[in-house]
């Protein structure tokens, strides 16, 4: 377990590995439960990059459930109170879900919960991204919210770098890493991850990788002497 005065961070490539069928165990998210320091922690859910859809709100509280944590939600589309400072107030993990990067990071910066979301950070609640919610927290991330199209888009640069999600799903995507990577415009270090990988950082430096798939990896990208240079982190800790 992690100690309690470290500012805590979980991007997770992707939700799926998250939200495991019934009959899959749900080694993922103990692995995030144990990063907070209570025993029964308060997760906060905020499903903005999907439209708060219903089905996965639901997804959510079988979790729950399933892994024995309070649930709460946050809808933006739904607020009962738009004072930022009550967004993420009393929360022990909050737990953002993937879906439209560009959308959410709209909403968020449009409803002031980026101040929001880092005040959480600094008082020591357990920020953990899946997917979008992974992206939104870097500096620069790649991502396909236009469908026809992988660009990179500035986050919100809670953590320094660069990051690539999915990046084993389609050759385009490695593609365009590669290209940002070497435009000039990135932030460094760069992780490329493939879907089944989360990384754990502690105080903005990557503590461990996490793997819920066999076989499923990263990469971390540093830039020498102005060339990316890509080193496989092969420590996965197995969820």
């Amino acid at each position: 377990m992690a100690e309690a005065r470290s500012r805590q961070f979980i991007a997770l490539s992707d939700s799926a590995s998250l939200f495991v069928p019934s009959w899959r165990p749900t080694h993922l998210l103990d692995y995030i439960l144990d990063s907070s320091a209570q025993p029964n922690p308060i997760v906060r859910y905020v499903g903005a990059a999907k439209g708060d859809q219903p089905q996965r709100i639901n997804a959510f509280f079988n979790l729950a459930e399933r892994a024995k944590f309070r649930p709460e939600v946050l809808s933006f589309f739904e607020l009962q109170d738009g004072n930022p400072g009550s967004f993420f107030s009393g929360a022990d993990i909050i737990f953002i879900d993937g879906g439209s990067t560009r959308n959410l990071l709209a909403i968020f910066r449009e409803w002031g919960a980026v101040p929001a979301l880092k005040d959480a950070y600094e008082a020591r609640t357990v920020i953990v991204g899946a997917s979008a919610g992974a992206s939104m927290m870097f500096e620069w991330c790649l991502t396909d919210s236009i469908r026809t199209a992988i660009m990179p888009w500035e986050g919100i640069g809670l953590i320094p770098g660069t990051i690539c999600v999915h990046h084993n799903a389609r050759q385009e995507r490695r593609q365009a890493l590669s290209s940002f990577l070497s435009s000039g415009g990135a932030r460094f270090p760069a992780y490329a991850l493939d879907d089944g990988v989360g990384l754990h950082f502690e105080d903005g430096r990557l503590k461990r990788g996490v793997s819920a798939v066999p076989d499923a990896r990263c990469a971390v990208i540093e830039e020498r002497r102005g060339i990316p240079y890509y080193v496989e982190l092969l420590a996965l800790y197995n969820a």
